[in-house]
């Protein structure tokens, strides 16, 4: 790791980059006009590759500025530039910021007001509002299930709420823009070595064992470039999926208890035996990597292979209208758009009502809220329907990124159903041995 100084101050910021150029000029800069005279900013480029990097030491030769050279994720780049920081004998807090994200300009004097509120406060956390629409909400921290140990995002889709709304106790607050007092962060240290997902909210859920708590701070705003409807890719069901189970087992839900993680490897036992049943290589693999890393507590980076589909088929035969039977919205507004581009004039029917509610404005225009009977191709996931195999002549699996043409659909049809039955009866028992198995491993786990 090099650096080009030590950062000083009494609120350090500290962002993580990679491959983040386009947003830097816009958040950087708010950043800096955000902080105090006697506050300070670290960059933490994670080893980019788009001249992120030159970009600011061209545009910002005022912050400190730190080069990983390999890419340590979100928890690993906080992790080197907190390290840094408390380096400093004048640093109060650290001030934690993604990238891709833009700050009012009293964000920061909001946070530091909250977190003294109380002497028990580890952290405050900004309102998160989006980008392109900044009285959306996009959360405002978020509440641990007692039963499941899902999130519960507050605020999330609402209007933002007024500058004069109270902070509120939070189980969770996002990384995106969190502030913590760094003698927390000396006693506590940071985030596990989850590389991305889940890692703010593993150290959020330590900290409240420890009898400290953690604000939402409607006052401070920021704007995050935050994309809900992202397609189901390997690499990210990966790192969801090991993470989650590790929150699970390290901090399990006040009623479900351990048995909210005996569920949770049941159904991810059961992603496992289905992607394989349908062939989906790419998922199968991180699914199943994710499970046996999770066992063997091998957590940090993975590599996760990509496979293509062997059938890959880049659309040859094209429709004016398609029939979209994708569970998933990402992936459906995914192919939605990927067809669009080869013919603007596309019309596409659903087969899923909630699909039309959620769809982002763009295709709200070209979605059409009822059945086809003239759809000749039908774009589907991995359970399609019935009706859809009566009424399509020809049939696209999505998966990927790629379109796979189904040559025997009524085949894929039956396996995708019988994968279900075959499925549920495999993960119950798998899991309950990958439940014992884990509870032994873990039992000293939740002290380092």
């Amino acid at each position: 790791m090099d650096i080009n100084r030590q950062p000083n101050g009494t609120v350090i910021a500290v962002m993580v980059v990679w491959n983040g150029r386009p947003c830097l000029l816009a958040g950087v800069s708010s950043v800096l006009a955000a902080l105090r005279p006697q506050d300070d900013m670290l960059i933490v480029d994670n080893g980019s590759t788009d001249g992120s990097f030159e970009y600011i030491q061209k545009h910002f030769p005022q912050v400190a500025l730190l080069q990983t050279h390999e890419n340590l994720g979100g928890a690993g780049g906080f992790n080197a530039g907190s390290a840094i920081a408390l380096q400093s004998d004048q640093c109060e807090y650290v001030w934690l910021l993604d990238n891709d994200i833009r700050v009012e300009g009293t964000s920061l004097i909001s946070l530091i007001s909250a977190i003294n509120t109380l002497p028990n406060v580890a952290a405050a956390g900004s309102q998160i509002c989006l980008y392109d629409q900044p009285e959306m909400i996009q959360e405002v921290g978020a509440l641990y299930s007692p039963w499941l140990g899902a999130l519960k995002t507050c605020h999330s889709g609402e209007k933002r709420l007024p500058e004069q709304a109270k902070p509120f106790v939070v189980d969770y607050l996002a990384s995106c823009s969190l502030l913590i007092k760094s003698s927390v962060i000396q006693q506590h240290g940071l985030f596990k070595n989850l590389f991305i997902f889940y890692d703010d909210v593993e150290w959020g859920l330590r900290i409240n064992k420890a009898g400290m708590i953690l604000l939402a701070v409607p006052a401070s705003i920021i704007y995050h470039n935050f994309n809900g409807l992202k397609p189901i890719i390997a690499w990210r069901e990966y790192y969801r999926k090991r993470n989650r189970a590790v929150c699970l087992a390290l901090h399990p839900p006040k009623k479900g208890k351990i048995m909210a993680l005996w569920l949770f490897l049941t159904y991810l036992n059961y992603k496992i035996i289905t992607t394989k049943i349908n062939k989906d290589a790419s998922l199968h693999q991180a699914y199943k990597l994710a499970l046996n890393d999770f066992l063997d507590v091998h957590l940090g980076r993975q590599n996760i292979p990509m496979y293509i589909p062997k059938h890959c088929d880049q659309m040859n035969t094209y429709s004016s209208c398609y029939l979209i039977d994708i569970k998933s919205y990402g992936d459906a507004m995914d192919a939605i758009s990927k067809l669009t581009e080869i013919n603007p004039k596309s019309k596409f029917f659903i087969s899923r009502q909630n699909l039309h509610r959620s769809s982002t404005e763009t295709f709200t225009s070209l979605i059409k809220n009822e059945f086809s009977k003239n759809s000749s191709i039908a774009i589907v996931d991995d359970n399609f329907s019935l009706r859809t195999l009566l009424t399509s002549k020809t049939i696209y699996r999505y998966r990927q990124g790629y379109f796979e043409l189904l040559p025997d659909s009524l085949l894929a049809f039956l396996l995708q159903w019988s994968g279900r039955f075959i499925g549920i009866i495999f993960s119950v028992f798998k899991a309950t041995g990958d439940f014992l198995y884990a509870i032994k491993k873990y039992k000293n786990q939740s002290s380092q």
